[in-house]
């Protein structure tokens, strides 16, 4: 069953939170909804779920229009970000929470748990168990009812780095099987690009821009996807040097004369000025098998990532291809 959102809006006394937002999940696609803090994303969120009113609007599961029906009714799943399990409880407890008068409440609960790999667990006190493991609970428990729709809000943001990782392969494969339109909302761009087959952008509770996430990152349509989605570098055309703007002769790398601001792929860095510009380097941050560096070339700071020993105020040369120049709107 296809989610379908079309033009909500929702407003906390005079204040807007979300206007007219429309969006479509198909079944067995993952959306990641994207956004800074305060774009509407728990907004969004909420309102689906039926937590919050929403002002005008519908949103449809299928052909069943849930907008002002009851929270149970909906058959929507929501996972939050801080699990919300239950401590008096045990494990295979906690997972049957909201199916009680299931018939084969038993079984669900074993099949629920050995689909998050969790077998074995049933008797295990919720607080005894990692941060991982607790994720997995929560997300046994929102499967449970067999929702015809999920929303997870940021599941994995209170986990370290490597679990996240692991988490998220293993939420993608479970997802992935449950045929269902999923709503993934995070703030990682990273994470955003393993698990989604699309992703929308909010911005100041309006949808600022939607697609896949390849062609999103590779022509950012936007300023504000760009920066989301860590497009290295979006810059103000004017403060570009002349032979990069088109100002000069030689290639016009800025797109249009109307554009204001670009997105720049990482420029390489040359110790010769073959063709290059020069730039100062600015700061730099050590990542491990790299280093993020930020140079600034005439009075636009440029961001790049190297495997060179750079240092603060060192003299270096860079070029800009064409082709990783984009033109954007605000």
């Amino acid at each position: 069953m296809t989610l379908t959102i079309e033009n909500l809006s929702v407003t906390y006394g005079d204040v807007p939170a979300l206007t007219n937002v429309s969006i479509k999940v198909e079944p067995g696609e993952i959306c990641a909804l994207m956004g800074r803090s305060g774009s509407g994303k728990s907004s969004l969120l909420r309102a689906a779920a039926g937590i919050v009113a929403t002002t005008t609007g519908t949103i449809s599961v299928g052909d069943r229009d849930v907008t002002n029906l009851a929270i149970h009714e909906r058959r929507i799943g929501l996972m939050f970000q801080s699990y919300a399990l239950f401590p008096h409880l045990n494990v295979a407890d906690n997972v049957a929470f909201g199916i009680a008068k299931h018939p084969d409440r038993g079984p669900r609960v074993t099949e629920l748990l050995a689909l998050v790999d969790l077998t074995g667990f049933e008797t295990r006190a919720v607080g005894d168990l990692s941060g991982g493991e607790q994720q997995r609970v929560a997300l046994a428990r929102t499967l449970a009812p067999s929702p015809e729709v999920m929303f997870l809000d940021e599941p994995l943001g209170s986990l370290d780095t490597a679990l996240r990782q692991t988490l998220l392969t293993d939420i993608t494969s479970i997802l992935t099987t449950m045929n269902i339109p999923v709503v993934y909302v995070t703030h990682d761009p990273t994470e955003a690009f393993a698990i989604a087959d699309s992703i929308t952008v909010l911005h100041r509770g309006v949808v600022n821009s939607e697609g896949p996430p390849r062609v999103l990152w590779t022509t950012p349509p936007t300023a504000v996807t760009a920066r989301l989605l860590d497009r290295e570098s979006v810059v103000e055309a004017a403060t570009l040097p002349p032979v990069i703007r088109g100002d000069n002769t030689g290639a016009v790398l800025v797109p249009t004369e109307a554009v204001d601001l670009v997105a720049i792929d990482p420029p390489k860095t040359w110790d010769a000025p073959a063709d290059a510009h020069e730039a100062t380097v600015r700061h730099v941050v050590f990542a491990g098998l790299s280093s993020r560096a930020t140079v600034q070339c005439a009075d636009a700071m440029l961001t790049l990532d190297t495997t060179r020993d750079l240092t603060r105020n060192q003299k270096v040369y860079i070029t800009v291809d064409a082709a990783a120049v984009t033109g954007l709107s605000i």
